[in-house]
This record gives structure tokens, C-alpha cells and sequence, in this order.
């Protein structure tokens, strides 16, 4: 441990639970909201796992971090998590797979799962949001992109003014973020 003495760490204790208070009917909020999406799967859903411990990995901490109110990584995480088990599908086709398939990402995955009839056709649209969603958040492209969060918001929430603009983009964000939960949930149970 570090060079903290008791008091310190007492004081940051206080701080810490001072804010773990103020966020907590949030939290509960969004527990809820990842139970009602868990109601749609199959229990054993949560641990079929096609892509290697890396994608539990990413599918875990994508749902601790929407619980936790951090959107954009639980985007990120949920992507990479349906990615892995993409690749892990194709991977288990050994001698079988198509060359290069190591170097694919998400969308080239999703094609050839749609050569393969792997999903549904409500399911592919899904993974096909969630990928264009998170490539245009993180990859950087101008705000007035059709698909930027920026435009994104202005289509799909009333205008509340400039003050407003950043708590209607964390809506949208947070929107994505559970669309991008389901599409987790999905790419393991079909």
C-alpha cells in the first residue's frame, strides 16, 4: 500500500461513500435495466463464451461500467466483446476459415456471419448499429456527421438550448450503450 497514513485514508473513505450515496438510485436505476435486458436470454447466456476469456472479459466490464454510469466504455466493451465472439465462431472452423480472417474486425465478421446465416435478420441489424455506432464515436469525424452523436441527438431528442446538449448526448450514449448490452447478449445465445 502506499504512503497514506489512517487519516488520509479515512478522509478519502468519507469522500468516496459521500459519493457512492449520490450515485446510488442511478446505479439501482441501471441494475434494473440489465436485469430486464437478462430476462430475454437464456440464464446460461452470461457465460457461453465463443471468444476466448477476453471477450468474458470485455462483456463483464461492459456491463459493470454501464452500471456504473460509464457509457462510452461500456459501448467500446460490449463491441469488443461481440467482435471476440464473432471471431471465436469463425476460429472454431479451422482449416475451414476464411484467410485473413485474424485481422477482421467487427463489420468484415458480421458479413461473412451473414454469408453463414448465423443470425437473424433483426439480430445482424442490430450488431450492424452497434458497430456503426461505435466507430462513429470512436473514430474521430466531424460532429455534423449524419451518424455523429451530435446529429444523432438533435434527430432523436426536443432541442432543451446549449445547456442542455450534453446531458441529451449522455442520453443517447447511454441509449447506445444498452443496445450495444443486447447485442452482446445476442451474439452469444443465436
Amino acid at each position: 500500500m502506499g504512503a497514506s497514513t489512517d487519516s488520509e485514508l479515512s478522509q478519502r473513505i468519507a469522500v468516496l461513500a459521500a459519493q457512492d450515496e449520490q450515485t446510488r438510485s442511478a446505479r439501482a436505476e441501471r441494475s434494473l435495466e440489465i436485469d430486464s435486458l437478462r430476462q430475454d436470454f437464456p440464464p446460461e447466456t452470461i457465460g457461453l463464451v465463443g471468444g476466448g476469456h477476453e471477450s468474458a472479459w470485455f462483456f463483464m466490464e461492459a456491463i459493470g461500467c454501464y452500471l456504473h454510469g460509464f457509457d462510452a466504455a461500456a459501448l467500446v466493451c460490449a463491441h469488443a466483446s461481440c467482435e471476440r465472439e464473432l471471431a471465436g465462431r469463425v476460429n472454431h472452423l479451422g482449416a475451414n476459415a476464411p484467410r485473413g480472417w485474424e485481422r477482421w474486425g467487427l463489420g468484415a465478421l458480421l458479413q461473412y456471419a451473414v454469408t453463414e446465416g448465423w443470425y437473424t435478420a433483426s439480430s445482424q441489424a442490430l450488431l450492424e448499429d452497434v458497430n456503426r455506432k461505435r466507430r462513429e464515436f470512436y473514430h474521430f469525424r466531424s460532429e455534423w456527421t449524419a451518424h455523429s452523436i451530435v446529429m444523432r441527438t438533435y434527430q432523436q431528442l426536443p432541442w432543451h438550448g446549449k445547456d442542455g446538449a450534453r446531458g441529451d448526448m449522455a442520453q443517447v450514449l447511454r441509449n447506445d450503450a444498452l443496445q450495444a448490452l443486447r447485442a452482446a447478449f445476442i451474439v452469444r445465445s443465436e
